[in-house]
């Protein structure tokens, strides 16, 4: 299938190849095309020798990458673990001053129970009559009896 080239409006034959066209043998560009390989085989070492020093450089980049990481998150769990071990005292000392209060507040609780047994006895005849005794005041019709010792 012939067809024309857009630029130039000559038929092209897309079955023939470039050194056809123009008019080269084909031996003749085997020929050019091996040497221009083994011209360039030392740069396309030379490269192959960059890539790898390249893909080297991005491991020895990634590896570093991959250890300040876990050197971040090292550093993450270990001052966390500092704070929980503080929070962890601070809980036990709260807890032991909880106990504290509480036994506190007990004792304070049956001050209280004993002062209101204490204020029903004052406000009985009992009481009030001992108080007398101790101030020296009698009844009228009582004797004082003295012991002796």
């Amino acid at each position: 299938m012939a067809s024309e080239n857009y630029r130039t409006g000559r038929p092209v034959n897309s079955n023939r190849n470039r050194s056809q066209r123009a008019g080269r043998p084909v031996e003749r560009n085997r020929q050019v095309r091996s040497e221009k390989l083994q011209e360039k085989r030392p740069v396309q070492r030379r490269t192959s020798t960059r890539r790898l020093d390249e893909i080297r450089k991005r491991r020895i980049k990634n590896r570093r990458m991959i250890l300040s990481m876990a050197a971040v998150a090292l550093l993450f769990c270990i001052v966390l673990g500092v704070q929980m071990f503080q929070k962890y005292s601070t809980l036990m000392e709260l807890r032991t001053q909880e106990k504290k209060l509480e036994e506190q507040y007990q004792a304070e609780l049956e001050l209280t129970q004993e002062l209101k047994d204490k204020e029903a006895y004052v406000k009985t005849d009992e009481y009030v009559e001992e108080m007398a005794r101790r101030l020296g005041l009698l009844y009228p019709n009582e004797i004082i009896f003295k012991a002796d010792k």
